[in-house]
């Protein structure tokens, strides 16, 4: 990634582990947002003491995940 005040390259190891963990989820539910907010609410179903928000999201319209 360049900065954009001098144009360098630089590289962040824990900004680069986040995206390649959200890559890594996104892909194991084919990049379909809907596929993994049904797994969320699933497991919100299982454990309302540990989670309450993932019900109030709603998708308005489909996008690619992908990068």
């Amino acid at each position: 990634m360049k900065n954009k005040k001098n144009n360098q390259e630089w590289f962040d190891p824990v900004v680069e582990e986040t995206r390649e963990r959200r890559r890594a989820l996104t892909a194991s539910f084919d990049n379909d947002p809907k596929k993994l907010l049904d797994e969320i609410r699933r497991i919100e179903r299982e454990n309302p003491d540990k989670s309450k928000y993932v019900s109030e999201i709603k998708i308005v319209r489909k996008a690619s995940w992908k990068l």
